[in-house]
């Protein structure tokens, strides 16, 4: 989806060194700005609870409910995510962007109605607590789901000021909601949840339908093509269901694990550990963002300019050739900023760890996973690279693997005990990350051969 790439060059232009601070710092808002305002609200709505009754064990219902809700709407979404991202861009290329909003209202409906239905029947037949507690959580996992296909818009709306804003009010008013309903409960808490989401989802497709504006209501165009991308589909979904497999399984396997709220699980030696990992990946996601959406996008589009506007092949293996080295700089700078924010990391854990008050006896999986989640940012960037090349089957492939070597490797971990918690994680991100530049590195070689072929 374009649109960030502009900004991005926009800012660099004159390449000083406000103007490249000023990118990456955006470049950083726009990949994890909505991300960590979600996850301080979140957090500030469970500390809210803490001086109430029974607080320690309302925040703990809440924040494990929250969690499960996050993990089944992004794996479910993962179906769509990738395939709906293609679609769009496809329209735009073709100046057809009439035909998005409807597509985007049509995916909209779907998704309510699988999400709704499953979740409802899960309430009917699993889930324990009051009703109100059930229909709650149903209703919280199909607004999150719809806000998932919203977010795909976030880089296209070239308004990330306003974006930014929205998320902000939007938990703010969850914040707000739940200072004034904390008195009912977990059931209170979600809420103000659920109207901080119908906050954030109106207002995000408020703004994609003021990008977008159409005369049709409804459509299913997307699920009517001709060759539907089904590496795509099955890529996100293998994508989040490989990095969430660890999570369930220290939930639903290991000794440690203790129900909440039934059937829902935590795990206190691994959760806060990982959850505390994933918030040093800012860095990696600003750098590769503006590696890929400036210099690799910028050697892409000049590759198939030379090959539409019938060059030579001399100069399309000379753009080849550029392509081949703005990769290797993605791959490069968000490995090597990413590892740098490890290592400061690691040195400050121990006093880190103590000064939010976390018990050191996690430090030892938090160390591992932070390595694992800076693997994972290596992954990203290769997988990012291989949708650019169209090569969703691949990427599905390697997605198949994250989960089978995540699942398989966690369960290993489990047995081995406590000692080797994490190792799972980050040793099938690391595997699949090697197997994803391999299969890249091939990819690009033979690319000029492959473009012609494919045709």
């Amino acid at each position: 989806m374009a649109g960030i790439g502009f900004e991005l060059r926009r800012m660099m232009r004159g390449d000083t060194f406000a103007g490249v601070a000023r990118a990456y710092a955006y470049a950083g808002l726009v990949s994890a700005g909505p991300w960590l305002l979600s996850i301080f609200g979140l957090l500030a709505v469970a500390l809210l609870t803490l001086e109430a009754a029974e607080g320690t064990e309302r925040a703990q219902r809440f924040l494990v409910s929250v969690t499960h809700l996050i993990a089944i709407s992004l794996i479910v979404t993962g179906l769509l995510q990738l395939t709906l991202t293609r679609f769009f861009a496809d329209r735009l290329f073709e100046g057809d962007a009439g035909a998005i909003l409807p597509n985007l209202a049509g995916a909209l409906v779907g998704v309510t109605l699988v999400t709704g239905g499953v979740g409802g029947v899960l309430a009917l037949t699993v889930l324990s607590g009051s009703p109100a507690y059930r229909v709650l959580l149903v209703a919280n996992l199909v607004a999150l789901s719809g806000i998932w296909l919203l977010v795909l818009f976030l880089t296209s709306l070239k308004v990330y000021r306003t974006v930014v804003l929205v998320f902000a009010a939007a938990y703010l008013a969850v914040i707000g909601g739940a200072y004034g309903l904390v008195g009912l409960g977990v059931e209170g808490l979600l809420l103000a949840l659920l109207l901080g989401h119908g906050v954030l989802f109106f207002a995000l497709f408020a703004l994609v339908a003021r990008w977008y504006p159409s005369a049709s209501l409804l459509q299913w165009s997307f699920l009517g093509r001709r060759r539907p991308p089904w590496g795509l589909a099955a890529a996100g979904l293998l994508y989040n269901a490989g990095v969430w497999a660890d999570k369930a399984l220290f939930w639903y396997v290991a000794d440690t694990a203790h129900t909440v709220v039934a059937p829902l699980h935590a795990n206190a030696v691994y959760d806060l550990p990982v959850f505390l990992a994933y918030l040093f990946v800012v860095p990696g996601l600003a750098v590769n963002l503006v590696a890929l959406e400036t210099d690799f996008a910028d050697s892409y589009d000049a590759f198939y300019a030379a090959l539409l506007g019938g060059d030579t092949l001399e100069t399309l293996e000379s753009r080849k050739a550029d392509v081949t080295l703005a990769a290797r700089n993605v791959i490069y700078e968000t490995t090597k900023w990413q590892a740098l924010t490890t290592i400061i990391v690691l040195a400050a854990a121990p006093r880190l760890l103590g000064a939010i008050g976390v018990d050191q006896a996690h430090w030892a999986v938090f160390r591992v996973a932070l390595v694992g989640v800076s693997g994972q940012m290596v992954l990203l960037s290769a997988l990012n690279i291989l949708f650019y090349l169209n090569q969703p089957v691949e990427a599905a492939w390697i997605s198949s693997l994250l989960l089978v070597a995540n699942a398989g490797l966690t369960l290993v971990t489990i047995e081995l005990g406590p000692a080797f918690y994490g190792y799972g994680f980050a040793g099938s991100v690391f595997v699949s990350a090697l197997v994803a530049l391999v299969v890249l590195s091939r990819r690009l070689r033979r690319w000029e051969y492959r473009t012609f072929t494919r045709q």
